[in-house]
């Protein structure tokens, strides 16, 4: 299974939106291999538009949900450092 982040949904989601992420986000769902968490739906559902929230709220609802751990945040922290430390 592959914790998609918000910025790989919002980005398949737009209508100008880059192809290749499109295909990746379309590749895991048609694979069953994509989840979500709270902070994802917050940031998705969050910042769309009205019209579009209950077809979202439907999207969100068959795909599995991944419950944020404590040592979930921790490893995503140590990640975000890591990251920082590549690019210097």
């Amino acid at each position: 299974m592959v914790l998609v982040d918000s910025s790989a949904w919002i980005e398949s989601l737009r209508r100008q939106g880059d192809l290749r992420v499109k295909l990746a986000v379309e590749g895991l769902l048609e694979a069953y291999e994509a989840q979500w968490c709270s902070p994802v739906r917050l940031e998705v559902l969050g910042g769309a538009r009205k019209e579009e929230r209950a077809r979202l709220g439907e999207h969100f609802s068959v795909i599995p949900y991944r419950p944020c751990r404590e040592d979930d945040w921790d490893r995503a922290v140590a990640l975000a450092w890591r990251r920082l430390r590549e690019r210097v």
